[in-house]
Formats: C-alpha cells, structure tokens, sequence
C-alpha cells in the first residue's frame, strides 16, 4: 500500500473521529436546556421560512470513497431528530398527518393529499420494468405483474437500492409506519385498487388481496417489535385525582393474546435540570389505566409548568421485550393536564 493511502486513510479516520467529537461536545453543551419547552409538543414545522444561503462546501472524492466502501455511513446514530416531543412527524412542507392522526373516509383516502389536479390527464406508456431485485417475485396475475404476498417477509424486505430512511429504522420508527398501515382497511385498499382501472376485474381483485395480506404481515410484525403501548391521555376528577390511560395496540389489533400486565415506575421531573427523582410508587395491573401520585409532580419551571414521568413496561409470555419501558412524561399547567413527551424503546430484537 502506497504511503500516500495510508495518509489518506488515516486523514479520513481523523476526520471521523473529529466529526464524532463535535457531535459528542455540542450534545453535551446542551445539558442544562430546559427538556420541554412552552409550546411542545409541535405539530407544525415552519420549514418554508426564509433562511440565510447555503454555502458551497467541496466535497473529497477519496473520503466518500472511502467512508462509503469500508464504512458504515448510514448506520443508526440514535433516535429520529425530526419528530416533535411525543415522537410524532410534525406537519411541513414534506409531509402532512393524515390517516395517522384522524379518521378519513374511504373518499378521503382515494383522492389523497394532491390538491393541484394530480398528473398530467390522459393515458400514459410504460416504456420498461425492473427486471433485478433483492426479494424475490412472482407472478401472482399476468395482468398485474411480479406481486406477491405469500413469501414476503417484512423483515428480510429491502429496496433494490440501499435507501438510509430504511438501514437506520429503529423499533420505534417501523411501529410509528406501521400505525399508520394498520389504519388502511380492507374496503380502502380495494378503493384504492380500483384507481387504476385494471381492465382485467380479477386481477384488480387479486392484487387487493396481495396488498392486504402485505400490510397484515407489516402490521402484525412492526408493531410488536417494540413495547406496543398508545393513546396516552390524562383524565381529571375532583373524586378520582389524576388518571392516565393508555392502550396496547398489539392486544386492540388482535397480534397477541390478552395476557398483558402493566408495571408503572414514576418519578419528578425538575424540567430545567433534567433531574428525576424516584417516588418509590409503582403500581401492577392489567388495567390500562393508572393514578398519578399526588407527589409525582416535579418543581415547576419559569412558565409555571410541573412535570411527572411514567415508565410503564408491559409483561406479555410470548413478547419479552415489551419489557423495556415506554416513557411518559405529563405536563400540569395551572391545573389544565396534557401529555408532552412519549420515548418508545427503540431496540428491535433479532
């Protein structure tokens, strides 16, 4: 290996490293920021403000070579960053909450996001088809091509092209996509099939019964990956106190039997320090539902708000990894009691 590789190399590594470092110090410098601020969670994400330009940065033909050959530049580097305090994606310029965050009609469903007349009217020529790939295909339709569902393993699916959205998908992500396939019904999908005006009506019929049969196994896959707990909300009573509640999304979409118990740890969170201080109150049930303690209200912040967070971990026979807490953390504001952050476990279980 000639020296000036070698150079390079260790260049490169430097670089790295160097890079690491920066992302570890500016992590560390933000500490003692306040862990919730006044208006979280967001929903909306102003993305399509105005910004300063972009200034040109040259890129090193030998680092990318690198780094793209004998590294791993896609890997996983924590939890997703564009998602608002409960996990949620936030409204923008790329992306609006639709089936995920409301009930849509099957109408709502067929016409879609697109409100500028859709593509250009009239027929359009395919001029070619994929003839590689990673998964295998059959011929399921000679009307509808190389879809199948029968041997489709949503844990082995991969796009033909390494795309990062997928190599850094954590447990907690693959359940936020599959919430939102779960919410697809039978009778959507076939509207939606119905769209393309297959000419041939029993194909039109076959390839909604492959594509249900798809999102059943996506759905009873992900959403079991991780602690599957959901629809966390805060309920107040003069007679009952405080009470939040949740649901077990695995149980409501029948993917496990109903054997699950429910463990809940709660602590006080001092919101600008980031403290929590154990209350020593736990609580066992197969309820779904659970009382604050009086005294699981941290101090409050400059805004006046008080913060107490649950960790709830659900024991399930046939799912030992619904073992690792789902966080919960609540917000009193003058008594007004909402939820303002939700950290699912993000580890998927080989």
């Amino acid at each position: 290996m000639s020296s000036k590789l070698i150079a390079l190399i260790v260049v490169c590594l430097g670089l790295a490293y160097a890079s690491t470092s920066a992302q570890k110090l500016e992590r560390s410098t933000t500490v003692n920021a306040p862990r919730f601020y006044a208006d979280d969670p967001i929903w909306r994400d102003p993305d399509s403000r105005d910004i300063p330009p972009v200034q040109e940065m040259d890129l090193s033909k030998s680092y990318e070579f690198i780094v793209h050959t004998f590294g791993d530049p896609a890997k996983s580097d924590g939890p997703a960053l564009n998602v608002n305090s409960t996990g949620e994606v936030p409204d923008s310029s790329w992306f609006t909450n639709r089936l995920g965050t409301r009930d849509l009609s099957i109408a709502d469903v067929v016409k879609g996001p697109e409100s500028r007349g859709g593509p250009a009217a009239g027929v359009w020529l395919v001029t070619g088809r994929p003839d590689q790939g990673i998964t295998p295909k059959f011929t399921a339709h000679a009307s509808i091509g190389n879809v199948e569902a029968d041997f489709f393993e949503p844990w082995k699916w991969k796009t033909e092209y390494p795309n990062p959205a997928f190599v850094r998908m954590d447990a907690a992500d693959a359940f936020w996509a599959a919430s939102i396939v779960s919410r697809f019904t039978d009778d959507m999908i076939r509207a939606i099939v119905e769209t393309g005006e297959l000419s041939d009506p029993e194909a039109a019929r076959t390839l909604g019964d492959i594509i249900i049969k798809r999102r059943d196994k996506v759905v009873a896959y992900w959403m079991t990956q991780t602690n599957p707990l959901d629809r966390f909300s805060v309920r107040s009573t003069p007679a009952q106190g405080t009470t939040l509640t949740f649901d077990n999304a695995a149980l409501r979409l029948r993917l496990a039997d109903q054997m699950a118990t429910y463990h809940v740890t709660w602590t006080s969170l001092d919101n600008m320090t980031g403290w929590e201080s154990p209350m020593g109150t736990t609580w066992n049930s197969a309820s779904t539902s659970a009382s604050v303690p009086y005294d699981a209200w941290g101090p409050k912040d400059p805004s006046g708000a008080r913060y107490a967070v649950a960790r709830i971990e659900t024991s399930h026979p046939r799912f030992p990894n619904w073992r690792r807490p789902v966080v919960v953390t609540l917000r009193d504001r003058s008594g007004v009691k909402d939820v303002v952050g939700i950290e699912r476990p993000t580890g998927v279980d080989k």
